[in-house]
């Protein structure tokens, strides 16, 4: 028995599976997980670029007055915003005459659209989780950006979402080449204090923040750590990212593990210092990694759902954020 309307049951297959994808996306980046609980993931775009407004000074017609004394009204400047652009990344899932033929009766077809959707969904979790770890260059620089797009070796160059490093200082994060900056390679006996060195210029009281580790840097903290009790932080721990380890205060992922596209995530030998608050994962409504309706190809025997998004990962305020590097 053939199955009637089979691009109608592509795309319904997909999109009850489609509500899922964000969640698993969610599950597979921590960074994702803490924007999402302070609801920094959003379906509210509209519009040809992405805003993000920021502070870069303060109000400086703050005064101490007498109490008849004039007030100076003198027009301070001291908001602007971050100007983004939005990427699309899609993966389609498609079946052809020929095997609606040969996986002809309902349930063969269902389990062959079932099985593509799991692929579709897979693959679009481990691409978006490794461009969040990304600089925003890779796949010929459409990839959405990363945390190595707004957290810069060298944050008094380049710029952010139009604005100059080199001439706007609120915008920069830390960044220190820790050989240079405190002598000497990076080791097991000093690692704590380079964290601790490190977070104590970007730290900020009322905000969360994770750490990032390259995996020679992590296994660095896990010798440092090792002969005393282990702390976990129980959220991450709850919500599934039990597999950290906590430096200063700090819980500090593996980013160098498993890359489904073969190499390193992050380089070994380096560390982030992130804040959650800092971040957005933003898209328009309807395209947050949903399956689109159908279509039906005129110039092949082919069904076709597409699961899209288009968006951006953007950055409030980078210069809450640090990298420690030994190279």
């Amino acid at each position: 028995m053939s199955v009637p309307n089979i691009g109608e049951l592509l795309a319904s297959t997909d999109e009850k599976r489609s509500k899922k994808v964000a969640d698993l996306v969610e599950n597979a980046n921590v960074l994702y997980y803490m924007m999402k609980k302070k609801g920094l993931v959003k379906e509210d775009l509209g519009g040809r670029a992405i805003y993000e407004e920021f502070a870069y000074a303060q109000n400086s017609a703050y005064q101490a007055i007498d109490a008849t004394q004039e007030i100076d009204l003198t027009f301070n400047q001291t908001l602007d915003a971050f100007v983004y652009t939005p990427k699309q990344s899609v993966v389609p899932v498609m079946i052809s005459e020929l095997e609606k033929a040969q996986n002809s009766g309902q349930f063969a077809v269902l389990n062959l659209i079932k099985e593509r959707g799991k692929i579709a969904e897979t693959t679009m979790i481990n691409e978006i989780a490794t461009d969040l770890n990304g600089d925003g260059t890779g796949r010929a620089g459409r990839a959405f950006a990363g945390i190595r797009t707004y957290v810069s070796d060298t944050p008094n160059t380049g710029s952010v979402g139009g604005a100059s490093r080199a001439t706007t200082p609120a915008i920069r994060n830390v960044a220190s080449n820790l050989p240079t900056v405190y002598t000497g390679a990076t080791t097991a006996a000093n690692i704590e204090d380079r964290v601790l060195a490190t977070k104590n210029q970007v730290m900020t009281m009322g905000k969360d923040y994770i750490g990032y580790a390259g995996s020679a840097f992590f296994r660095l903290m896990a010798s440092a750590l090792r002969g005393r009790q282990q702390l976990v932080n129980q959220d991450l721990k709850t919500a599934g990212f039990g597999d950290h380890i906590v430096v200063e205060g700090i819980p500090f992922f593996l980013a160098g593990g498993f890359n489904p596209q073969g190499g390193t995530v992050i380089a070994p030998d380096r560390f982030y210092i992130l804040c959650a608050d800092a971040f957005r994962f933003r898209t328009y409504p309807g395209y947050n990694m949903q399956a689109l309706a159908n279509r039906v190809s005129t110039r092949q025997l082919v069904d076709v759902a597409l699961r899209l998004c288009i968006g951006q990962f953007t950055c409030a305020d980078p210069a809450r954020n640090a990298v420690g590097f030994d190279s």
